[in-house]
């Protein structure tokens, strides 16, 4: 599983010991957050978890020194937790140019996890006053609309499988290769 935007490496050091049969990538375009990543890897001696590499999702996938186990078109999930609404718009395209080019053509899934607006329409209240401070922080930030994502994400061949209701507000997205009619 290759991680995008790992944060602190939380996340990854949570979900490691509960899949003790999948490998993890962790990834951070920030260096204080590849670096925090590495030291909650070393502190909980996880065998299943790489080193945090940099990556910026902008780039190109050719400079990102990704190892031999996530060489393109080989990669069966690819996980973005809370990047998509702190995200310039460009970030947002290029998670799914990416995904549609490194997940495996058959099974691969992009999970993503966060708030989003549904159909239009923000909800809880919580969640609108959320959306109103990130795009007075950056106008490209905020809770971006499931329908959209599944037009961006159509462009490079993915599609909105399931949409789960999370805790707080939140919904994980599970995109993958067949259309759902």
């Amino acid at each position: 599983m290759l991680e995008i935007a790992s944060g602190s490496g939380q996340h990854v050091c949570y979900f490691a010991p509960h899949f003790p049969n999948v490998l993890f990538q962790p990834s951070d375009m920030d260096d204080r957050y590849v670096k925090s990543i590495n030291l909650y890897i070393d502190h909980f001696k996880l065998c299943n978890v790489k080193k945090a590499l940099k990556i910026d999702v902008r780039s190109d996938i050719s400079s990102w020194n990704l190892p031999n186990e996530f060489q393109p078109k080989q990669i069966d999930y690819l996980l973005s937790i809370n990047m998509i609404h702190i995200s310039s718009n460009a970030a947002v395209d290029a998670l799914f140019k990416r995904a549609g080019s490194l997940l495996s053509s058959k099974h691969g899934l992009l999970i993503t996890y966060g708030p989003y607006a549904m159909n239009g329409e923000i909800t809880p209240q919580s969640n609108i006053d959320f959306h109103r401070s990130l795009i007075s922080t950056d106008p490209e930030w905020g809770l971006r609309d499931i329908s959209l994502l599944n037009e961006k994400a159509a462009v490079s061949g993915l599609y909105v499988q399931k949409v789960h209701d999370m805790p707080a507000n939140n919904k994980m997205i599970i995109f993958g290769r067949q259309p759902i009619s």
